[in-house]
């Protein structure tokens, strides 16, 4: 359980938002966000805007900024 679940989610090369990481890997929403936070900052995952990322607008549930993550 944890970080390396996240890892191996984000492996497949798209994008995803972290509610889609907690559903597939079956963590809580506060623990996948502190390991990406910390993934983020050891340069291991990328994240970007996910209106610009997701050509899919069915999975963007809010008109809030959200951000969108993948594998480097």
């Amino acid at each position: 359980m944890g970080q390396a679940e996240i890892v191996e989610t984000l492996k497949d090369g798209k994008w995803w938002l972290s509610w889609e990481i907690t559903r597939k890997v079956d963590v809580s929403l506060g623990s996948v966000q502190a390991s990406l936070r910390r993934m983020i900052e050891h340069g291991e995952v990328e994240i970007g805007d996910a209106r610009k990322v997701i050509k899919d607008k069915d999975r963007l549930k809010s008109r809030h900024f959200t951000y969108a993550y993948r594998i480097k």
